[in-house]
């Protein structure tokens, strides 16, 4: 079964580059959020769920996803997730990913714990 990571986190797709397949997404979270949705329909399921952990969705502009799977079945639970995910998402103000770079680096670095300790 193929992992897949998609994230708009530079230091998630760098450590991750070669164990597996990485989807690094250069855009806003809604992006991220949108992109899993699509994989869902395609066969994957989600391995860690989009607005979970202590971050909520206006906190922070980077986020890593898990998903595993094949060309095949629709996974109804991880479209259901996906879903209320975007739904959740679309009710804050979105946060930018234009942030002084020092909070940028703090925001990468807890998205890439967050799926540190989902992969570990």
């Amino acid at each position: 079964m193929m992992k897949l990571l998609l994230t708009n986190n530079p230091l998630a797709a760098k450590k991750y580059e070669n164990d597996l397949t990485v989807e690094y997404i250069n855009a806003p979270l809604i992006n991220i959020l949108t992109a899993a949705r699509d994989c869902i329909h395609m066969g994957y399921a989600l391995l860690t769920h989009p607005v979970s952990s202590g971050v909520k969705p206006y906190e922070s502009p980077y986020k890593s996803v898990l998903l595993a799977g094949e060309p095949g079945s629709l996974d109804y639970v991880s479209l259901k997730i996906i879903e209320e995910s975007i739904a959740v998402y679309s009710k804050f103000k979105q946060t930018g990913m234009d942030m002084p770079d020092d909070l940028s680096r703090e925001c990468m670095a807890l998205d890439l714990d967050i799926i540190n300790a989902a992969i570990n």
